[in-house]
């Protein structure tokens, strides 16, 4: 049970790494 709260963990910061990565790339594409 506390393995799969660990990977819902891993899996949520993951995409939100990417949502990030996704906006920086879009401000760095604007300037």
């Amino acid at each position: 049970m506390k393995y799969m709260h660990q990977l819902l963990k891993l899996i949520m910061f993951t995409d939100y790494l990417k949502l990030e990565q996704y906006k920086l790339t879009r401000i760095l594409r604007i300037l």
